[in-house]
Formats: structure tokens, sequence, C-alpha cells
């Protein structure tokens, strides 16, 4: 049987994470798509390891036609609760 090294390290981080109540991913302020693309691969990646991370943009950005994408970005700095 090969060894997925990727494997290996989602495991690391969710066993990391497990008592993690909450996620925030934030990027930083003027993003480029290079850093959006990255967030919402992370959040992709939270959730099928059975998180619910939530996404913030510190500044707006036009979204439409850039990413098409399930998981929800909101705009401004995330809650304390998070």
């Amino acid at each position: 049987m090969i060894n997925n090294p990727y494997q290996t390290q989602a495991q690391s981080l969710k066993q990391k994470l497990q008592d993690v109540k909450s996620i925030a991913l934030v990027v930083h302020p003027n993003p480029d798509p290079d850093i959006i693309g990255s967030m919402l691969a992370l959040a992709r990646a939270l959730k099928q390891m059975g998180f619910s991370p939530e996404c913030f943009l510190l500044d707006p950005f036009n979204l439409m036609g850039v990413f098409d994408t399930d998981i929800d970005i909101k705009v401004g700095p995330p809650p304390s609760s998070v």
C-alpha cells in the first residue's frame, strides 16, 4: 500500500483541531485571486474533515465569474466569537 503524505497531514491536522469550536479563515486586505483561491481550498478541505469554517474578506472583492463555489464568504472582520 502506498502511503499518501497528504492524507497523513490531513489526519494530523484533524487531530490537532479536534477540540476547536470554530474556525475563521481571513485573508489580507486588498486580496488577489490567489489568496482567495487558497482560502477556499482550505475551507473545502476543512469541510471534508467535518469542520464548519467561516471565510472572511476584509475588503470587498467582486467574486462574480472568478470563483464558482458553494462556500459562503463574508465581507468584514470576523466576529469576536469566532
